[in-house]
């Protein structure tokens, strides 16, 4: 859950069938965010090429298209890893366009962050909190 310590409720098989496999979106809580299933579900593909370290990043949020471009970034971990892996700083490679059964992408927009748009008080928090950051 996404207020609970790593690893408290999770499993090696999030959709908790008997064979494991990936839970259907929206099957647990969102993080304060609002964004469902962020890590452990399926990897999640990036537009990110392939760095070995950190060095020479973009710092204002947008791809890396710099690097091993013939291989692409992978986040989030899948129901398959142990749960210290599950976080957004670990990270794969793949060959660019490969698939396999526990890959996948999100599909992602621009955040409005007109504070009309958003509703409540916690809306309000995580704008100014989305203001404060720095990519």
């Amino acid at each position: 859950m996404a207020s609970d310590p790593p690893g408290v409720g999770a499993t090696r098989s999030p959709s908790r069938s008997p064979g494991g496999g990936p839970a259907p979106v929206g099957s647990f809580r969102p993080n304060a965010f609002g964004l469902h299933d962020v890590l452990g579900n399926v990897w999640e593909w990036t537009e990110d090429c392939w760095n070995g370290d950190y060095s020479g990043a973009p710092v204002d949020g947008s791809a890396w298209r710099a690097g091993d471009c013939s291989n692409r970034v992978l986040r989030g971990g899948d129901w398959i890893l142990w749960p210290t892996n599950l976080r957004a700083g670990f990270r794969i490679r793949n060959r660019a366009g490969f698939r396999f059964f526990h890959f996948g992408f999100r599909v992602a927009r621009t955040l409005d962050t007109d504070l009309a748009t958003w509703r409540g008080p916690q809306g309000i928090r995580i704008v100014e909190e989305i203001k404060q950051c720095k990519f």
